[in-house]
């Protein structure tokens, strides 16, 4: 079998690998709805960010984190995952962590 022939058949497996986040962080148990300010998330709950291209998404990790997911539209699937603590703050998205290790989200566009 030729390299070129490999690297395809390898390829959507890799690509499935990069997508799900292995070794990152687990991403929401539940969507709560939209983003607003005021809103306050627990551990494992997010919200979607309207008003972006793929509706990106915020979090609270089980580790008390507070992440942000941007999804990237175009020819080829993109999505980037930072996570924060004691503060996040993103074009898209601020929001601050509690006393209590919930989040509250201070404003979005």
């Amino acid at each position: 079998m030729t390299l070129p022939r490999m690297a395809m058949l390898f390829l959507p497996i890799l690509l499935a690998v990069a997508c799900l986040g292995v070794g990152g962080s687990s991403g929401p148990q539940s969507v709560i709805g939209d983003c607003q300010p005021g809103m306050t998330l627990q551990a494992e709950e997010g919200c979607s960010i309207p008003n972006t291209d793929a509706d990106d998404t915020f979090w609270v990790d089980e580790d008390g984190s507070g992440c942000y997911s941007e999804e990237g539209s175009g020819a080829v699937y993109t999505s980037t995952t930072r996570c924060s603590i004691p503060s996040l703050s993103e074009d898209a998205i601020t929001a601050s962590r509690n006393d209590d290790g919930s989040w509250t989200v201070e404003s979005v566009p």
